[in-house]
Parts: C-alpha cells; structure tokens; sequence
C-alpha cells in the first residue's frame, strides 16, 4: 500500500505519487486515489508563489526539482496512469510558467557563440510535455528559436539528449510549432542513436536505457 515517505520533501512525495500511480497499471494491484490527492496537496505545499517547486520547505525554488515533477507527471498522463485533476492541473499550469519563465531568462544571457538549444534540452524535453498548456509570447519564441537551432551541432550532444530531442521534435506533431523539415531531422537523430544499438530478442534498439522502434523513442 502507498505510505507517506519517512523525509517530507518535494522529490519523494514525487516519487510516491509515481509509484503509487503506476501500481494502477499493474494487474491484481491499483492506485489508492485517497493517497493520491494527499500526495498532491503535499506537493503542492512545497511550491511557491513563483510557481517553482523547492526541495524541502524554507528553501529557495529550483528548476530541477519543479522539471523533475512535471516530467513525472507527464509520463504517468502518457501511459494512461493519471487522468490529470483539476487540483493537479493548477500545480502543473503554475509550474509551467515559472519554467517557461526560466528557459526565457536562461535563453538570454546566452552569447551568439554559444549553443544555446544544447544547453537545454532536458527543459525543452519536459516543457514539450504539456503543449497543450499554452507559453506565453517569450516562452512560445524561445521555444521556436531552439527547435530552429536543432537543424546544425546536435551531433555534438550525448545520446540521452538526443532522445530528448526526437521525443521534442515528436511532440510537437500536431501543434503549431511543426515544421516539415522536422520528420528529416528525427530521422536522422534516430539513425544517429542506432549506431550505438545492439538488437535484442524483442527486435527493439537497445541505447543507453532508451528504447528505439523504428524513429519512435519510447521512454
């Protein structure tokens, strides 16, 4: 059964919620649904007025753990483990814009030199989640700018982050920030992840803990 974890902070009443939300797809188990809104409201404590998530309470905000909640709760919407409530919605939408907010600010104080798309692939990844959660005006640009800017250099990156992108490239199917020339650079990101493949007995691509079929990254 789920339980309260033994230190009160953000990241395990995360990691509760996961857990507890993906006994629900396990056959002969189920999610406590009591819990699961005790584990919100707990969550939901340790955010503040900017809408960023701190580790334990009293301290500052960070990117990381309010990144690490959404991407959670993005992967239990994407396998069906979480029809998101209403109470869950307005910690999301809240947490949304202050990284919306950050990946402006970041974006910024970038030099033209720098590669800027690279340096935040993870938040784009996560942030690419919830497009159906509309950015504001800056955060909706800074986005486009990066997937602009994935066209040259993301050779340079590490094969997680590679994922990362074909999984942000993907998600944005559909939405008003596709461009044709996207399904070419999947395809070429996925070749690239291939060369570090070796195939297994379910014929899936096997690299560095993420899952290929075809140019779909599953993880």
């Amino acid at each position: 059964a789920a339980s309260a974890p033994t230190v009160n902070n953000a990241i395990n009443w995360i990691q509760q919620l996961y857990i507890n939300q993906m006994r629900g797809k396990v056959p002969g188990a189920g999610a406590d649904e009591a819990f699961r809104s005790d584990a919100v409201s707990h969550i939901r404590s340790f955010q503040a007025a900017d809408g960023g998530l701190r580790w334990f309470s009293g301290m500052s905000t960070s990117v990381s753990v309010t990144l690490y909640f959404l991407e959670k709760m993005g992967q239990l919407r994407q396998v069906g483990a979480v029809e998101v409530s209403s109470e869950e919605s307005a910690v999301i939408s809240a947490a949304l814009k202050y990284v919306d907010s950050y990946l402006v600010r970041a974006y910024s104080s970038l030099k033209p030199k720098d590669v800027p798309h690279f340096a935040y692939v993870t938040a784009m990844s996560v942030r690419s989640q919830w497009l159906d959660y509309p950015m504001g005006n800056d955060a909706a640009k800074v986005f486009r700018q990066f997937l602009s800017g994935t066209e040259e250099n993301w050779q340079k990156i590490s094969i997680l982050q590679k994922a990362g992108l074909i999984r942000t490239l993907q998600r944005c199917e559909g939405t008003e920030f596709w461009e044709k020339g996207f399904s070419k650079r999947i395809k070429a990101l996925a070749g690239s992840l291939a060369d570090y493949a070796v195939e297994n007995s379910s014929r899936l691509l096997l690299v560095d803990k993420v899952h290929i079929d075809g140019a779909r990254i599953l993880y």
